[in-house]
């Protein structure tokens, strides 16, 4: 400060530190309140995932703990059961999309089908499958995770709100599976092309391994 020489004529400018034209924008304000200021890795690969705009806002809650879960509600006062309806553990984020006994099933499925491996946790997914080393490129990586998690997400609702439980657990498959099919029509034309690849070699798969646990859905129209 010593080497600071002010000028009692000149006018003071104010510019905001945290963009580099010096411009205040609420961006760089929620970017700052959210990660200290430095942009969100995975952030960016979810607005760019070609999903509807609801289920992109779904997956910023996941990757950030934000989803109203029984572990998120118990820190607002909530009185409820923090269990999960299937009772194999406490209700977080984590459980629901890859600990629950319907998650476990659904990445196992997946496992055999077309993957050598699988996610474990949100972490897992993001500090190693969106980091280039899942099976697939990662902006199809979210586009499965978001289908399959939309699907689990949908069942879970339905377990713990409405007491409706599946009648297969192969459901949420073809559920998940419908859901592709509908976001597919955004992807460019050879993303579209993996994901039917994706698809159809799953559905193979279920029907020979379960033929019984067919279900009508949507994904038929193909």
């Amino acid at each position: 400060m010593s080497n600071v020489s002010l000028e009692q004529d000149s006018t003071d400018i104010i510019r905001w530190g945290l963009e580099k034209k010096g411009h205040f924008t609420t961006k760089s304000l929620y970017r700052f309140m959210i990660s200290g200021g430095m942009p969100s890795r995975v952030a960016g690969h979810i607005w760019k995932c070609k999903v509807p705009l609801k289920i992109k806002f779904f997956l910023w809650q996941i990757f950030n703990n934000k989803l109203q879960c029984a572990a998120s509600l118990v820190k607002r006062g909530w009185k409820g059961d923090i269990d999960c309806c299937l009772g194999d553990g406490r209700e977080s984020v984590d459980h629901i999309f890859f600990g629950c006994r319907f998650a476990k099933m659904v990445w196992g499925f997946m496992k055999e089908i077309c993957w050598n491996t699988h996610p474990h946790s949100v972490k897992d997914l993001s500090e190693t499958w969106l980091l280039g080393k899942g099976p697939l490129p990662i902006r199809l990586i979210l586009f499965v995770f978001a289908g399959f998690a939309w699907a689990l997400w949908n069942n879970r609702n339905k377990m713990s709100i409405e007491h409706k439980f599946p009648k297969s657990p192969s459901d949420i498959m073809y559920i998940a599976l419908s859901f592709m099919q509908k976001w597919s029509l955004l992807l460019k034309e050879d993303n579209r092309q993996r994901i039917t690849q994706i698809k159809d070699e799953v559905l193979r798969w279920m029907r020979s391994f379960m033929p019984m646990a067919m279900v009508s859905t949507d994904i038929y129209e193909i």
